[in-house]
């Protein structure tokens, strides 16, 4: 919830000595608009503790450093109008030194937030899901065309400031969708099936693809070694274009490689069935097969369907792998574009996560993200249409009939959980939303709300 903190718990196995490096990142920009990020200061607290829960080392103590990464450049394109920046790397082989060898710049600031939260959604698995295989190899060709991706052409138009402030150097996006695939004209070799490939481009720069049996969330995980100065561009998505190529997109990651080997992991999580690694280089270029590190829901099978109907089965299995893609720790819009949780959408999610999955604990954690913004602050004590976002101006709340489908959903979670003290502990900020609701009751009694209000998805848009 936007100025608290939800606590994660990770729990290790460790005996003897270690080093522990954290790596965090915080986004911002002028406009403030963002659907999957609060646009607040970032932050970091942790603390170690022993089996008995006795703290053995925290941050703020002696010991502990800080340190700024300058290989990630800041001001670039955005993955969409309502998302944060993409992935645009400088690397060497010395870049992930720091994770071993520390800093010493200063100490780490201690500085408490407000309040600290529980978190009770499950964790994901951060399991290895691998590519089985290479799918083919190919170069990649200019092409005379323009972006036809709505992504980009709407983050310029929402983010006008911010991208103002983009160097054209940091510019890739437009580039990537001005390209295409064509006959390979290098040299390949490809190792154990499943393991490796070494490319060599020809004309062109060179593409490799693979693919996997369904779309999975997470982030991409692959080893690399190049001989000679080389720019790599991941392009992933869950679909390819009708030609049957994977086209450029925003979701894209750019690596900026010396010469040298590098693990490589995304800090985003993506939307992945396909993969296309791109490598502008006049050298060779050798990949370990990548993977996808799991980002979602765990789900423990508490509930399970079958029947004798094999499209009905396979009809079940594409809603349960949607319902989980699309839960993480909150209900989210989808995994990619926004992967922010709108009020509206979350009352017919929460429904289908108690049938499919069989617990509330996310749900939980949902309501209570938007239970605790603050009424004086929102905009006759409404609540955001989507959590964690932001939209600029203090108070704005964007589509405001969302706030009914909240009420509604806080009455089937009682209906499902029975957890009174929850519900109780709701109250106040419910009232306050109650009185600006009746405030808002025109002459007829009916109430006459200004401002931004959405028919549902159905034919009465027609």
């Amino acid at each position: 919830a936007k100025g608290y903190c939800r606590v994660d718990v990770i729990r290790r196995p460790l005996v003897g000595t270690c080093e522990i490096a954290v790596e965090t990142a915080a986004y911002s920009k002028p406009e403030m608009y963002c659907n999957d990020c609060t646009m607040e200061p970032g932050m970091l607290t942790l603390e170690i503790t022993d089996p008995d829960g006795k703290v053995l080392s925290a941050t703020g103590e002696e010991g502990w450093t800080c340190g700024e990464l300058l290989f990630r450049r800041s001001r670039v394109e955005t993955m969409s109008h309502c998302r944060g920046i993409v992935e645009y790397y400088d690397l060497t082989p010395e870049s992930f030194s720091w994770r071993m060898e520390g800093f010493t710049q200063r100490p780490v600031p201690a500085e408490e937030p407000d309040a600290y939260l529980k978190r009770r959604a499950p964790y994901p698995t951060l399991r290895r899901i691998p590519f089985p295989g290479i799918q083919s190899v190919c170069d990649i060709a200019p092409r005379d065309q323009e972006p036809k991706d709505t992504n980009l052409l709407l983050a310029g138009v929402v983010n006008q400031k911010w991208y103002g402030m983009i160097p054209p150097e940091n510019r890739f996006l437009e580039s990537l969708q001005r390209e295409g695939d064509a006959p390979f004209t290098g040299k390949y070799r490809e190792g154990i099936p499943g393991k490796g490939i070494t490319v060599i481009p020809g004309r062109n720069p060179a593409a490799v693809y693979w693919a996997l049996p369904a779309s999975e969330v997470g982030f991409l995980d692959l080893t690399v070694q190049v001989e000679k100065p080389c720019v790599l561009d991941l392009i992933s998505s869950d679909h390819l274009g009708r030609s049957g190529e994977l086209a450029g997109n925003t979701y894209a990651a750019r690596y900026c490689l010396q010469a040298g080997t590098y693990h490589l992991n995304t800090f985003e999580p993506k939307l992945v069935r396909y993969v296309k690694a791109v490598v502008r280089t006049n050298g060779k270029v050798q990949f370990q097969a990548p993977a996808v590190l799991d980002d979602t829901y765990p789900d423990e099978k508490r509930t399970v369907f079958s029947c004798s109907d094999g499209d009905l089965n396979r009809i079940f299995e594409a809603a349960w792998r949607t319902l989980r893609l699309n839960t993480l720790d909150i209900f989210m819009d989808c995994p990619e574009r926004e992967r922010g949780g709108w009020l509206c959408d979350s009352y017919f999610t929460s429904k289908g996560a108690w049938h499919l999955f069989g617990d509330l604990s996310v749900e939980k954690d949902f309501i209570e993200n938007f239970m605790l913004t603050d009424p004086e602050k929102n905009w006759n004590g409404f609540f955001p249409e989507v959590y964690p976002g932001v939209r600029g101006a203090d108070g704005d709340v964007g589509i405001r009939n969302w706030s009914f489908w909240l009420m509604l959903e806080l009455c089937d979670y009682y209906e499902r959980s029975g957890d009174r003290e929850f519900i109780d502990r709701c109250r106040n900020r419910v009232e306050r939303f109650m009185e600006g609701v009746l405030s808002l009751r025109g002459k007829s009694g009916l109430l006459e709300i200004p401002g931004s209000l959405f028919v549902d998805w159905s034919l009465s848009n027609s």
